[in-house]
């Protein structure tokens, strides 16, 4: 155990400790000061003293500069971030989701070795640069080295710009290792003599966005210095990272901590474990992390009044546009709870201003919204949820995770999926001098979440990212998100004090496409068709063509309508007409089929009574549709409920030779549009299944506008392998035979 986790452990456990002249004082609780701590506290007297001495670890918030000198230099301790990054690298070396990329255009006359000057100049100011991670025990430690990072050129004078753009996002996931270093890499790509990319590369357990801003800003000051002849003058850093992770060791080693897990334990009971935005493809069982951009920069009329509805709610810009991001967020999955994700500088303290490091840390903005909330008391709400956090942002995110304990799952971020960031990357265009600096952006090709927003106030207007995961959604679905989320903007910023449900999400191409074409319905399809009359108008077509076929044996249009209407002719001996329910129970088969058309050329409706049902099933349906008769086969007959009566096994018996003998052309048709084709009845979810009865009018429309949607003709062959006594079943028996399909009938399961 080293010095700093024993007091970690002591400030947990209640202990304070103090220096008084040199002499290390103990306040212990009552039976806290067991036999082992005394042997600690002996082994680690003289650290201890010259480490709280430093640190004056008795008070709350302890001073943060000069902290870790008392430590070795090859056995630092880490951030709670960056414990969690070596661990995720250990779990999955090589990663690149936590790259960290930088690139600005340089045009003009770049001298390149007062670069390379400046590149060393800042490696050697920042120590987290030439730190590297490795185990000391069983514990990771930093180390910091003599480590360089050599300015590495590329000619890229061939490629466009395209290309030139592929090029940054390759070098910008080329992977770190942790172990060996150097996590920082300098690129410069030479597109002519006069026009250079600087691209930076840092590596998130050495640096966050805010250290982007003041590496970039170094540089350029070191590179302006050297090209002018001025001595580059920079101040003193009064701390160092290693000595902020000393200090928030101690900070968050007692009751601190519990204060603020308290908060976020309240503040996050009940919260659903994921929001559920609906995806392109199905969520992996564990994300690849793999992701994209889409981007717009909405009008600077539109900025103007949103900076104007923020003053006037006593908010900020960031509070309006997470709470337009949040109606988003809820119009799309219609959770009326909302998680949302987003960072804070973790930089209170002054000591930590210049520093590079891992500073940021994550808070959890939670959101309650409904249709009739107003907008302007979503922001009320969402701006004391945003400061309250801030007041308890000292809890790192990853200690957070631990002490809460969510339900893990390897597809899903813990506790947030979303999150929402507001930048400046102008802190980026910082001067180098006699060079034009301009912005360009480095694509890293990665998501660590389902959806990341970010969105930067500037002088041409409100730009906005939206990073997400290429796991779940396609570009277009994005780029569409977008639009909405400016339509959102546009609606709040024109009336604040409308309802969430009020606000539109399309515009006016989507309305029209949405609201009026798809619409569009209507359709001049013949009033008086019937499923037969649409059938024996493609017999007459085409007679020999085959229609339908089953195991070896086909059967031409004209074949199957025969045996069809010799069976119609028999079921109206037998009194079938309009409005007679016919159950039919039999296997896939060609039987089958010619039952169906044979029921319907006689004016019945037929009640599908799948063979495979249970006998109670089977007993309810035929008493609940009160069948005429039903037809079966000799093979499955036997399945049937011992009470049927007027039970005919079409394939064998007397009969059978009836239907034989009788003619086959067509009957005079007496069902009309208006009258039942079938009976199909549900599933039984509620405990009994019900009968839902058809008429030949909805089916013939549903199939008309099939034939228009997809066009079948006699090139196509359908397979009709659905049972029959589900719904998906009738346009397979009906369709393919109404448009000169070849049906092929599968066999029984």
């Amino acid at each position: 155990m080293t010095a700093i986790e024993l007091l970690a452990l002591l400030n947990e456990q209640g202990f304070a400790l103090s220096v008084d002249g040199g002499e290390l004082r103990i306040s212990a609780p009552k039976g806290g000061l067991t036999a082992e701590i005394r042997t600690q506290l002996v082994a680690h007297k003289s650290e201890l003293i010259e480490l709280l001495a430093a640190t004056d670890a008795a008070t709350v918030n302890p001073a943060i500069g000069g902290v870790a000198r008392a430590l070795p230099d090859d056995q630092l301790p880490l951030s709670s971030a960056q414990e969690r990054l070596w661990f995720l690298d250990q779990l999955e070396p090589g990663e690149t989701q936590y790259n960290l990329p930088a690139a600005i255009r340089l045009h003009g006359e770049l001298n390149i070795p007062h670069l390379e000057k400046a590149i060393d100049a800042i490696v050697a100011r920042h120590d987290v640069l030439r730190t590297v991670y490795t185990t000391h025990g069983r514990e990771p430690v930093a180390v910091v080295t003599d480590l360089t990072a050599p300015l590495l050129l590329h000619d890229v004078t061939q490629l466009d710009e395209a290309s030139l753009l592929l090029e940054l996002t390759k070098l910008s996931n080329e992977a770190f290792d942790l172990a060996e270093g150097p996590l920082f890499r300098a690129h410069l790509l030479c597109l002519s003599d006069t026009e250079h990319v600087l691209l930076i590369v840092v590596h998130h357990i050495a640096a966050d966005g805010a250290s982007l801003a003041i590496l970039m800003g170094e540089l350029a000051s070191c590179y302006s210095n050297d090209s002018t002849n001025t001595p580059t003058k920079m101040v003193d850093l009064p701390a160092s990272y290693a000595d902020y992770a000393v200090w928030q060791r101690t900070l968050l080693g007692g009751p601190e901590l519990d204060r603020q897990v308290d908060y976020w334990r309240q503040q996050l009971a009940g919260a659903p474990l994921l929001l559920e935005l609906p995806t392109d493809h199905p969520r992996p069982a564990a994300s690849s992390y793999r992701g994209a951009w889409a981007s717009q920069v909405f009008p600077t009329e539109l900025q103007d009044k949103l900076h104007t509805l923020a003053r006037d709610n006593n908010a900020t810009l960031y509070m309006v546009l997470l709470a337009a991001f949040n109606i988003l967020l809820y119009r799309y999955t219609r959770q009326d709870d909302i998680l949302v994700g987003t960072p804070v500088a973790g930089r209170q303290h002054t000591e930590l201003e210049e520093v590079v490091g891992l500073f940021v840390n994550s808070v959890v903005i939670r959101s309650h919204l409904d249709d009739e909330l107003q907008f302007v008391d979503l922001l009320k709400q969402v701006s004391t949820t945003s400061l309250d956090a801030l007041n308890h942002q000292a809890t790192p995110f990853e200690k957070l995770v631990a002490e809460l304990q969510p339900e893990r799952d390897a597809s899903v971020a813990p506790i947030f999926q979303v999150m929402f960031n507001m930048q400046n990357r102008e802190q980026e265009m910082a001067p180098f001098a006699g060079l034009e600096v301009s912005p360009i952006i480095a694509e890293t090709g990665t998501a660590k979440f389902d959806l990341n927003a970010l969105l930067e106030d500037r002088s041409d207007g409100l730009a906005v990212w939206f990073e997400y995961s290429t796991d779940l959604y396609e570009r277009a679905t994005i780029d569409r998100m977008l639009g909405h989320f400016g339509q959102i903007l546009e609606g709040i910023a024109a009336n604040p004090t409308q309802q969430i449900a009020e606000l539109q999400l399309l515009d006016e191409s989507e309305h029209q496409q949405v609201v009026v074409e798809w619409n569009e319905t209507g359709r001049d399809y013949p009033a008086d068709a019937t499923l037969i009359s649409l059938f024996e108008a493609q017999v007459d077509r085409t007679p020999d063509a085959p229609a339908l076929t089953f195991r070896n044996e086909t059967l031409s249009y004209a074949e199957l309508n025969t045996r069809a209407n010799k069976l119609a002719h028999h079921l109206k001996q037998l009194g079938i007409g309009p409005e007679s329910l016919v159950g039919v129970c039999m296997e896939r088969s060609m039987d089958l089929v010619i039952a169906l058309y044979g029921i319907l050329k006689a004016g019945g409706a037929y009640v599908p009574l799948d063979p495979d049902y249970p006998h109670q099933r089977l007993q309810h349906m035929l008493e609940d549709a009160r069948a005429s008769l039903v037809l079966s086969q000799s093979t499955v007959a036997d399945r049937l409920p011992t009470e049927a009566t007027n039970v005919i096994n079409v394939n064998i018996g007397w009969d059978a030779i009836a239907i034989a003998n009788l003619p086959g052309d067509n009957l005079p048709q007496t069902a009309g549009p208006d009258d039942a084709a079938y009976v199909i009845f549900t599933s039984g979810s509620t405990g009994r299944p019900k009968g839902v009865l058809n008429e030949q009018r909805g089916i013939c429309n549903r199939l008309l506008w099939m034939q228009d949607e997809y066009s079948l003709d006699a090139s196509d062959r359908v397979l009709q392998k659905t049972p029959f006594s589900f719904d998906v079943s009738v346009w397979e028996f009906f369709w393919p035979l109404q448009n000169g399909a070849h049906l092929i009938v599968a066999e029984p399961d």
